[in-house]
C-alpha cells in the first residue's frame, strides 16, 4: 500500500510510525499492519509504503500515524 504523509508542524520528524487497519463490510477489523515513514521535513509531504502480506478482501482502509 502506498500513500503520503504530511508533516504539518514546524519541526523535522525523523520517524512516523504507521498503523494500517483493514475493515470488512460490517466494519470489523479484518487485518492490521504496521510501517514507518522516515525523515519528514517540516511543512512537507512524503510518500510511504506499507507491505500488506496476504491482505484479505476488505471494504475500508484506515491509516493512523504517530510521531516516534
Amino acid at each position: 500500500m502506498t500513500g503520503q504523509i504530511t508533516n504539518a508542524t514546524d519541526a523535522y520528524e525523523s520517524t512516523a510510525n504507521l498503523s494500517v487497519l483493514l475493515r470488512d463490510d460490517e466494519g470489523r477489523i479484518a487485518a492490521g499492519y504496521t510501517g514507518s515513514a522516515y525523515r519528514i521535513k517540516a511543512q512537507r509531504t512524503k510518500d510511504f509504503l506499507v507491505t500488506l502480506h496476504s491482505a484479505p478482501d476488505h471494504a475500508k482502509v484506515e491509516v493512523y500515524a504517530q510521531p516516534a
